[in-house]
């Protein structure tokens, strides 16, 4: 293998179709895996394969960002940082897509290593680059930039080089070209402030932060709706939604709720408000769910607004996923009452997608770790399940039987949640039928569904309570079942009867 990757890199330079050519390195290259390739190239050439990079035949660039991507990734970051970072750089600046995507799919992978990226913070020349590739037309590329200035603030080192150099000036001036590349901007200083106490505070004082919260007092709508998508995304970590507090932006983003009813357009930033108070929720349910009656009043009036239900069921199964949350949630009474009738109607009649967020609300409802299984909260989840409909049991075992694989795994789950539970394990039981399609193997071809429901299984077969819930006979049943496998075939015995 070698030796033909050796003479087909020397036969570049001699041939007048090099596309045949590298059409035949490429076929020897991904016949060989990376751990094996990188003992056959590390003393091999590749300047041959960057100078066909001067081209503007689209089908050799291809090629040749192909052969290359598969090389160097298997000579590893810190090999390709200190061998071709020329090469890189010149890369970042190349007219084709494609070959700019290769260079920063490449220094996104020297960000990620910690050797490799110390050496790439000393040269802070190609991070100039690829933070101008943020402005770039194409999405392709500006994402990729992004990615790799983001790795950079997962680290110390990177963090403190990008907000206390000139790095960050490049970044401001990037920023201004216009109002794509600010959001751009935007985003890429959420994702490296949601990391740490320590990158929000380099962001706040870099005085990028407090742009972005402006743009939420602005009258354009639009603006409205990317700032408040971006700050539903700080929602999720408790350290930005504290900041956020401080600067009062919660306080307006409530008011903003509270005026939807008043100015129809503002109803256009419902479902960003819903998402950020759904993740305030995650860390104060208590607090969302007392003192923000607004909001969930509007969670629970759009259950079954066909608009609005996928994000409100979603809403609600976020904040009702923890003990807290479930106490909380639960001093809504009727109204709470009323939407979990409106998930069950959805499960029953639903479209596939909506089915499935109004299972993982469900499971999210009925999850109750063995540790919290006070009576209080037994007696929720069981009264949460039982307004399901009639026979709740039914319509989950009904959907485990349909032909949707991911609708089919998340019944699973929803089963799983509940069988950590003794009053529910008590109804699995008593349901004619449901143990005997537990231990049935050829309900499930896809792997998938072979996983998922083994760990249903597995979760009754762990549960303190299965052998008093089921009865010993089914209980060995189900270790066995366990120790099986997911995926064990019994043996069929066939015999062959005189005259057939």
């Amino acid at each position: 293998m070698a030796s033909d990757i050796v003479r087909l890199l020397g036969s570049l330079s001699l041939s007048d179709n090099p596309i045949e050519k590298l059409e035949e390195l490429k076929t020897v290259i991904f016949a060989i895996h990376p751990s094996v390739l990188a003992s056959h190239i590390g003393n091999l050439s590749f300047q041959q394969l960057f100078s066909l990079l001067n081209t503007e035949n689209g089908d050799q660039l291809e090629l040749c960002c192909d052969i290359l991507s598969r090389l160097l990734t298997a000579l590893g970051p810190p090999a390709v940082l200190s061998n071709f970072y020329t090469e890189l750089s010149h890369g970042l600046s190349h007219k084709a897509i494609c070959v700019q995507c290769l260079s920063l799919q490449q220094l996104q992978l020297v960000s990620e290593d910690n050797q490799a990226l110390e050496e790439l913070l000393r040269r802070d020349d190609i991070l100039h680059q690829i933070i101008r590739l943020i402005s770039c037309d194409s999405v392709d590329v500006s994402s990729k930039a992004i990615k790799v200035i983001s790795c950079l603030g997962q680290s110390a080192m990177g963090l403190t080089a990008l907000y206390t150099t000139t790095l960050l000036q490049t970044l401001q001036q990037v920023m201004d070209s216009n109002e794509t590349v600010r959001f751009r901007v935007y985003e890429l200083l959420v994702k490296i402030r949601q990391m740490s106490v320590v990158s929000l505070e380099y962001t706040y004082e870099s005085g990028m932060l407090q742009q972005l919260l402006n743009e939420v007092h602005k009258d354009d709508i639009l603006l409205q709706l990317n700032c408040i998508e971006l700050l539903s995304d700080l929602a999720l970590s408790e350290h930005c939604l504290v900041f956020l507090d401080q600067q009062g932006i919660i306080s307006k983003l409530d008011n903003m709720i509270a005026s939807v009813e008043s100015d129809p357009m503002a109803g256009l930033l419902l479902p960003g408000l819903i998402k950020f108070f759904g993740g305030m929720a995650r860390f104060h349910p208590k607090e969302v769910c007392s003192e923000k009656s607004v909001f969930m009043n509007t969670v629970l009036d759009n259950t079954s607004n066909s608009a609005m239900a996928s994000m409100a069921i979603q809403t609600v199964g976020f904040i009702g996923s923890t003990p807290e949350g479930k106490v909380a949630l639960d001093k809504w009474g009727g109204k709470l009452s009323a939407s979990v009738s409106d998930i069950a109607a959805v499960l029953r009649s639903g479209t596939t997608e909506l089915k499935i967020n109004a299972l993982q609300a469900v499971e999210r409802l009925l999850t109750l770790k063995v540790e919290d299984q006070t009576t209080e909260l037994l007696a929720l989840t069981e009264k949460w399940f039982n307004l399901l409909g009639r026979e709740p049991l039914r319509t989950i075992l009904e959907i485990t039987q349909q032909p949707f694989t991911d609708l089919r795994c998340v019944a699973y789950q929803v089963f799983v949640a509940m069988a950590t539970q003794q009053w529910a394990q008590e109804c699995m039981n008593k349901f004619p039928g449901l143990t005997e399609f537990l231990l049935d193997r050829l309900t499930e071809s896809t792997k998938e569904g072979k996983d998922a429901k083994h760990a249903l299984v597995k979760t009754l077969a762990e549960s303190p309570f299965a052998a008093n819930s089921f009865g010993n006979p089914f209980y060995v049943k189900l270790k066995a079942y366990c120790v099986q496998g997911p995926y064990f075939l019994r043996a069929q015995a066939e015999v062959a009867m005189e005259g057939e």
